[in-house]
């Protein structure tokens, strides 16, 4: 071995100690400190840090009385670890403010009873868990701000949900029982059902309702006051007649909202100052004189669809129409009424049915009954009468009827482009060909 080898080997163990000696001085002693020997991991209470109230301490914070089983005190997050059966007039109340509440999945249920409640003007959460022949399943109606989520009432006696001011409520369902949700002022409902029962929600003013379903009500589906917003919701085998499936007051929007073989007078019926865009009312029918798909009251209806609606009195044109304007006001524009017992378009006096479709309607495809009103480039095919204009100092352009029994019929005095019944062209094979039909840009047309 040279003694550059040496030296090399030397080096190396050198190097090797001195990172030894640091491990070493890093290393922890192995003696326990002095003193007693304490915990060093998490309580329960940390790990798990909500209270269990079926076997809560006997503590200020949870207490019952003869009222309630569970009485929550103090804010806190709060969870049920079985089914909890009432036999008492409240399964578990809330007076604190902060409180949330996870059923985790399972079930409260009474013979009445209530199974949630609040008082008033708390904020609370409640989640998770269903109820059963309860008195309301929930009742948070005097709370402000509270919010429920993925929770079901089936049964319930009065209500399966009362909402407080401005409650927001997601993936909620009431079967069967009452009114599915009651909802106080400014509540927003996403995602919630209301299967059977009689009524589906009924809900104060400023409320936003987004993807609910109400299906085999006996009752109104929707019922609002003013200011409320719909948006995708949809009422379908309604029963009992009641006056429409949704009905709302004034200024109120719906939006792409469907009412569909419900057994009611209206499908929709709405006040004045409502936006009804791209809605529909399917297959209704009714036993009840004048009904319609859709009654307005001084309101617009945008691309929204009539079809199918009957009656099972005898056939006029004011029972089974498809849309119907309730006072003066009103605008129709782009929308369709087609195969309705009655007339397709309904109206009285200042209004305007615009760029519309009215085809197989059993009597008018628009019935004008009133004066002032403007009728405008629409289309009316295959009805009984194209346009029936009963009133006076109407305007009237722009229209085209085919296949109609008549396809105007217009009283004297009346502001009527002049109608137009162009000639049949020959074969045209090319850039050229086809016959004039008229000079005049506003002409209503007929054809045969």
């Amino acid at each position: 071995m040279t003694d550059l080898d040496r030296r090399l080997m030397l080096g190396a163990a050198g190097i090797a100690g001195a990172a030894l000696a640091a491990r070493l001085a890093q290393a922890r002693s192995l003696n326990p400190p002095p003193g007693p020997v304490a915990p060093t991991g998490k309580t329960t209470d940390q790990i798990e840090p909500r209270i269990d109230l079926l076997n809560a301490p006997a503590a200020a914070n949870v207490t019952s009385d003869a009222n309630a089983h569970y009485i929550i005190n103090d804010p806190g997050s709060y969870y049920l670890s079985a089914n909890l059966a009432v036999s008492k007039s409240v399964g578990i109340q809330i007076n604190a403010d902060g409180v949330v509440l996870d059923l985790s999945g399972f079930q409260v249920s009474a013979a009445g009873g209530t199974g949630v409640a609040a008082v008033a003007d708390v904020t609370v959460v409640v989640r998770n868990g269903s109820f059963s022949g309860c008195g309301i399943g929930v009742d948070v109606g005097a709370t402000r701000g509270s919010r429920l989520e993925d929770l079901a009432a089936s049964d319930c006696v009065s209500a399966g949900f009362s909402l407080g001011y401005g409650t927001q409520a997601a993936r909620c369902s009431a079967r069967s029982g009452a009114i599915g949700f009651y909802a106080n002022e400014s509540s927003a409902l996403v995602d919630c059902a209301a299967i059977g029962g009689s009524g589906g929600f009924v809900v104060g003013a400023g409320c936003a309702l987004s993807r609910c379903l109400v299906d085999f009500s006996s009752g109104i589906a929707f019922d609002a006051p003013d200011g409320c917003t719909f948006r995708d919701c949809t009422a379908r085998n309604g029963s009992g007649d009641a006056i429409a499936a949704f009905r709302t007051d004034d200024g109120c929007t719906l939006t792409g909202c469907t009412a569909s073989a419900n057994t009611v007078k209206y499908g929709f019926v709405v006040g004045e100052g409502c936006t009804l865009r791209d809605c529909t009312a399917y297959g209704n029918a009714s036993g009840q004189s004048a009904s319609a798909g859709f009654q307005l009251a001084g309101s617009a209806a945008y691309g929204c669809v009539a079809v199918g609606q009957a009656t099972s009195l005898a056939a006029t044109k004011s029972n089974g129409a498809g849309f119907v304007a309730g006072s003066s006001g009103n605008v129709f524009e782009g929308c369709l009424a087609r195969g309705n017992t009655g007339a397709g378009f309904q109206i009285g006096a200042r209004n305007v049915v615009a760029h519309s479709h009215a085809v197989n309607n059993a009597f008018a495809g628009i019935d004008v009954t009133g004066g002032d009103n403007v009728i405008e480039g629409n289309r009316l095919s295959a009805n009984s009468e194209g346009l029936l204009v009963e009133g006076t100092a109407n305007t009237v352009f722009s229209n085209y009827a085919r296949l109609n029994l008549t396809n105007y019929s217009i009283v004297a005095g009346n502001r009527v482009a002049t109608i137009v019944a162009p000639a049949v062209a020959a074969a045209i094979n090319g850039s050229a060909g086809g016959t004039a039909f008229t000079t005049d840009t506003y002409a209503n047309i007929a054809a045969s």
